[in-house]
């Protein structure tokens, strides 16, 4: 038997990039491109500030939707409240829109695996000291009233 070469491959058969397989894979699901998923996600504590990264963690865009996962009630109003300015520095950081909408969902750790990234510890605060810890960050000093944090600049 003689040895002959596997006919030519057409370019449907070549392998692709694999981002641009991601790509696709994420349009796929209604998501954008991978390079927004990945500034979203590894970048997150970056964007939104470590006092905010703590309690909030991205969950999923889908259609135009960014899910954030939060640990406590309170946590889920200051995200709400500070969405649009989310959005925009999202949108800043990556270049291009990530997502036209913001929902929150409170999840507590105990109740099964958290939706974000697992944490050593307890993830979130006795029901006593919520509020009193919103308005610290809020404030910058303990018993100060609320008042929009500056998310990093």
């Amino acid at each position: 038997m003689t040895w002959k070469p596997l006919p030519a491959r057409s370019k449907e058969d070549s392998p692709s990039d694999l981002g641009v397989s991601l790509d696709r894979l994420s349009e796929s699901f209604g998501a954008p491109p991978s390079a927004v998923l990945r500034i979203v996600f590894a970048r997150w504590e970056e964007v939104v500030g470590e006092a905010l990264a703590i309690h909030a963690k991205p969950v999923l865009i889908r259609h135009g939707t960014l899910l954030i996962a939060v640990d406590e009630p309170c946590w889920a109003t200051e995200v709400k409240w500070l969405a649009a300015e989310l959005l925009d520095k999202l949108a800043t950081t990556a270049g291009e829109p990530v997502a036209s909408r913001v929902e929150v969902r409170v999840h507590r750790s105990g109740r099964g695996d958290p939706p974000g990234e697992q944490r050593s510890g307890k993830m979130g605060l006795s029901s006593g000291s919520a509020t009193q810890a919103t308005n610290a960050v809020s404030s910058g000093r303990p018993g100060q009233s609320a008042r929009k944090p500056d998310l990093k600049g």
